[in-house]
């Protein structure tokens, strides 16, 4: 880890928000309150923020959070690069979906039964155009990410990178944690 560039971090843990290992906000009930609260003091008006599933909007937040403070106008868009993995994929939104089958099978969530949509959200709203994975894995190694990290910085263009953790069980447990990394 002490190999990587790393600027910035930010994780979001059951309402509570860290940034760069401190905490700088506590807030209390479930995602759909805890999300609506950090949307207003974090994130500039994006109108596909209310349409997007738990765990999208929980990685969007995250990345809004981690970047705040970091300038992308002199940043070539095509060399920003994310890693990210969880260990539930979308099991919530999926659960959602499968009970719509019985009746009326709706479009709007099923769009959201892919994990890698997540980072389409971020992209889209950065504009980023570098590489993306979206990988699920038993449970978060921090060792096997950095070096994942350190293969795609050492064999692209990749000139940032966003690597972390997004993973949404349900509206009471949740975790993200991301890292802005800058290939040296």
């Amino acid at each position: 880890m002490n190999e990587l560039n790393i600027l910035y971090s930010t994780e979001i843990n059951n309402g509570k928000v860290f940034v760069n290992g401190t905490i700088v906000q506590k807030l209390e009930g479930d995602f759909g309150v805890v999300s609506k609260q950090l949307y207003k003091k974090y994130c500039k008006p994006y109108i596909k923020f209310f349409k997007m599933d738990s765990l999208s909007k929980l990685g969007f937040l995250t990345a809004e959070i981690l970047l705040k403070d970091f300038s992308l106008e002199s940043i070539d868009l095509n060399e920003v690069a994310l890693i990210v993995g969880n260990s539930n994929a979308t099991k919530d939104t999926d659960l959602k979906y499968f009970e719509t089958l019985n009746d009326q099978p709706s479009p709007a969530i099923f769009v959201y039964t892919l994990p890698n949509i997540l980072l389409g959200e971020i992209c889209i709203r950065y504009g980023f155009k570098g590489q993306n994975l979206f990988y699920i894995s038993e449970k978060f190694d921090e060792d096997e990410l950095f070096e994942n990290i350190k293969i795609l910085l050492k064999n692209s263009t990749t000139q940032y990178l966003i690597g972390g953790w997004v993973d949404f069980i349900n509206i009471k447990d949740y975790k993200s944690l991301l890292f802005l990394i800058e290939a040296e």
